[in-house]
């Protein structure tokens, strides 16, 4: 019986080292799924350790929205375990928004994110009256084109006005 505690035990502490000590999510602000968040927001990542800034690039940690599209922004780490996102425009009211951290995220002692993150919020929505006028008929229809039918609705900004069209 000795020896099958032993090994067992020797199997759990290799199992350890070959596994390394994985960097994880320990939470992220604005929380998964909610629905009251500003469109001037900024995006929280608390880290189980102290994460490298290094490692986050455009292919390593990606934010956009629905219908705003791609999102850049400063980075900063505000405390070891810490990163804050500003991203530079705002997203949309009523927008979903996702986040999205690779494996190659780092910790300090160059430990990776084991699997990939990534999560998803909206921004709040704001009260109408669904009183509408047009004020304006933009033409996306391309030369020599044909009838188009559209399926469902989109919500993006197609005069890069900065609101939704």
């Amino acid at each position: 019986m000795k020896i099958l505690y032993t090994l067992i035990a020797l199997l759990l502490i290799n199992i350890k080292l070959l596994a390394g000590d994985n960097i994880t999510v320990s939470t992220v602000s604005p929380s998964a799924q909610s629905i009251s968040s500003l469109p001037t927001l900024d995006i929280e990542i608390n880290f189980s350790s102290a994460v490298d800034i290094n490692s986050f690039n455009s292919t390593t940690f990606q934010v956009w929205g629905r219908w705003s599209g791609v999102h850049t922004g400063s980075i900063a780490v505000t405390n070891d375990t810490t990163i804050t996102i500003n991203p530079d425009n705002n997203f949309f009211y009523g927008e979903q928004v996702t986040v999205s951290l690779s494996k190659g995220i780092q910790d300090m002692q160059g430990n990776y994110l084991q699997t990939g993150f990534a999560w998803s919020f909206w921004t709040k929505v704001l009260p109408g009256s669904m009183s509408l006028t047009r004020t304006e008929t933009i033409n996306v229809r391309q030369t020599g084109e044909g009838w188009v039918q559209t399926y469902g609705t989109y919500a993006g900004d197609l005069d890069g006005d900065g609101w939704s069209d």
